[in-house]
């Protein structure tokens, strides 16, 4: 499975072209946040339909920068097929669905 997942969007969708090949092709997109700067819904809505442009496979989670009342849109939207907004549930899910690669712990270079 193909996840791609950005943030910080900020309302700038412009470099979303940049990586079209990749999102068109992608399972499933999350966007992790920020998709506003500082706005509200109507913001949000503007970037959520840039990206489903490319891909209708998406779930968002509303930001620091965003507006409550983008939380509240993206958890009451509902959608066809996969297309789902799940506010502060999409980050939770996906954590949940992702390992963390194991990292071999350093050695020393005090050692002998």
């Amino acid at each position: 499975m193909k996840i791609i997942s950005f943030g910080d969007v900020h309302e700038d969708t412009n470099n979303l072209i940049k990586i079209k090949s990749e999102l068109e092709n992608a399972d499933l997109i999350v966007i992790s946040g920020d998709l506003t700067n500082y706005h509200g819904k109507v913001e949000a809505k503007k970037v959520l339909e840039s990206v489903k442009k490319y891909n209708k496979h998406l779930l968002a989670q509303y930001g620091n920068l965003d507006q409550p009342e983008v939380n509240e849109h993206l958890t009451g939207v509902t959608c066809m097929g996969m297309d789902m907004y799940l506010g502060m549930l999409a980050y939770s899910v996906v954590a949940l669905r992702v390992r963390r690669p194991s990292i071999p712990p350093q050695k020393s270079a005090n050692r002998i």
